[in-house]
């Protein structure tokens, strides 16, 4: 049975900011406060769980920032004393914006019934931001908004705010003098005083016409299967198209212009959100590598996978397989301080803080064929005493393949012009497992 889709309706009409009757920050407070919530991530991999907010946009739906919960194994939300679980529902990476659903509504809860768009703010005036900074629930905060910056390639501003947050704020909500949400909290400069974010409010309201409803689709799914799935497969992987146990990829190693060998990777276990890969290269039977990989919810080149060292001292490196389809990628995407682990000629496996970027949709050939792909651009470097290392690689990624298709590393050393490599793989063949 799906399960009914919610919309988010606008209760009020937006009004310019100066003609709204402003309230006193008590008076925010207890109309914006039961609008807010904690939400508790469980990680795998991750021996303490993430605490950050979120915002009720109806009974059973909250908004928050996808960075927090996609990919999480469990989702916990608090409000009060009263607890609930959750699983996502809508997820909008391009934005870090997720909507999550309730199993239940919260006695206390109060759904934000009002928003002020982008468009209709004004700088200067004030905002209050309300979270759970360090987990401190119910925290008020005021300021005003800073500026309002444009996105390149979103339609909607920014807002800049000087209204204090902290860890745990994010996924919260900046509100107007009014009570209104203005938008959800997203981040501030660490190394900078009261320079923070919020990602604008109709946002919000576009999550459901820019993003598939998983639930109704993974339900659907199992009830057209009649069956439950076998323990060690993903419980979704019929619905999304992940990877099954015996999916199988083999590439092509170039040192420069010359092949140099094969790699294969296998996959040899699905159990819930985590693949097992066994990696093997041809001809080197002494061979043999396994890794776990945490399938992906959203793409994201924070998930750089390990890197693998190969006989020959070659590598395998690789951006957050088994994105599910019909996840946006957009150009223009942008991440700065990403670590990056690869293996110099010169300094063996060391670790880099790049910035990355979605350079844009490209054909790739490959000899497995011509691929409709995203390239994904990563830069950096490191100083290693008494000379500097700049690395660039480049993925390919097929949203249709869910893995790279083609990378291309190359790596240079201020010592000596001469000290340059270039290294890449090309997908050669792909067998589909049963």
């Amino acid at each position: 049975m799906r399960h009914a889709a919610y919309t988010l309706a606008v209760v009020s009409t937006v009004l310019l900011p100066r003609f709204g009757l402003a309230l006193e920050a008590n008076e925010v407070f207890k109309r914006a406060d039961p609008s807010v919530v904690v939400i508790v991530a469980e990680w795998e991999k991750r021996a303490d769980d993430r605490l950050v907010s979120g915002v009720l946009v109806e009974p059973l739906e909250i908004v928050t920032n996808c960075r927090s919960v996609a990919g999480a194994v469990k989702l916990v939300v608090k409000q009060g004393s009263v607890q609930r679980t959750a699983k996502l529902r809508y997820q909008d990476a391009a934005r870090d914006l997720c909507q999550i659903r309730l199993d239940d509504a919260f006695p206390s809860g109060k759904p934000v019934s009002s928003y002020v768009y982008s468009k209709d703010l004004e700088v200067g005036q004030p905002v209050f931001a309300i979270g759970s900074p360090r987990g401190l629930e119910h925290t008020i905060s005021r300021g005003i908004v800073s500026a309002l910056r444009e996105m390149k390639e979103e339609a909607g501003n920014l807002v800049q705010t000087d209204a204090a947050i902290s860890p745990g704020s994010s996924g919260g909500g900046l509100f107007d003098s009014e009570g209104r949400l203005v938008g959800i909290i997203t981040f501030g400069f660490k190394d900078a005083q009261n320079l923070n974010f919020a990602l604008p409010s109709e946002w919000v309201q576009d999550l459901p016409k820019r993003n598939r409803d998983r639930l109704a689709n993974i339900d659907a799914a199992k009830s057209a299967s009649g069956a439950a799935k076998p323990e060690s497969e993903s419980p979704d992987a019929a619905a999304s198209g992940l990877p099954r146990v015996g999916d199988r990829w083999k590439y092509k190693l170039i040192d420069g212009k010359q092949t140099v060998g094969t790699v294969v990777v296998e996959i040899t276990d699905v159990r819930g959100k985590t693949v097992t890969e066994r990696i093997t290269r041809e001809g080197q039977k002494g061979f043999l590598a396994e890794r776990s990989v945490s399938v992906a919810v959203e793409f994201n080149p924070l998930k750089f996978e390990d890197v693998v060292t190969l006989p020959g001292g070659y590598q395998l490196t690789e951006i957050a397989p088994y994105v599910p389809l019909g996840l946006d990628m957009k150009a223009g995407q942008i991440w700065q301080g990403l670590p990056v682990t690869a293996m110099l000629p010169w300094y063996g496996k060391k670790k880099f803080m790049t910035d990355a970027r979605v350079a844009g949709r490209e054909k790739v050939r490959v000899p497995a064929g011509v691929f409709d792909t995203m390239r994904v651009q990563a830069t950096g470097e490191e100083n290693f005493g008494t000379s500097i290392v700049k690395i660039n690689f480049n993925y390919w990624y097929s949203v249709d393949s869910m893995r790279t298709v083609k990378m291309s590393l190359e790596t240079k050393n201020s010592l000596s012009s001469n000290q340059q490599n270039a290294e890449s793989y090309e997908l050669v063949s792909f067998e589909a497992g049963r």
